[in-house]
This record gives C-alpha cells, sequence and structure tokens, in this order.
C-alpha cells in the first residue's frame, strides 16, 4: 500500500528494549485517555438529561 510506514528491521538493526516498551506504554495510555473521555461524556450527558 502506498503510504505505509515501513517498521521492518534489517537483521542488523538492533532495537531497543526500552524503545519497544515506551511505544507499547504510551499507545496504551492514549487508548485507556480515550476510555476515560468516552465514560466522562455519557456521565455528562446523562447529568444534562436529569437537570433538564
Amino acid at each position: 500500500m502506498l503510504g505505509m510506514t515501513q517498521t521492518t528491521t534489517r537483521a542488523h538493526e538492533t532495537v531497543d528494549p526500552a524503545i519497544v516498551l515506551a511505544d507499547a506504554l504510551q499507545s496504551g495510555f492514549a487508548e485507556q485517555r480515550a476510555s476515560d473521555q468516552r465514560r466522562t461524556g455519557r456521565q455528562a450527558e446523562q447529568l444534562l438529561a436529569r437537570t433538564r
């Protein structure tokens, strides 16, 4: 596909485990933040519905 970033590493390149871990944690935090924002939005909608 055009525009896809290449994520494969060549045999002579080394991957730092700390970078892999940091990437995984960061994506996990992003998913958790998005989940929290959805929940907060639902709570706000419920509160608004009760005050109408």
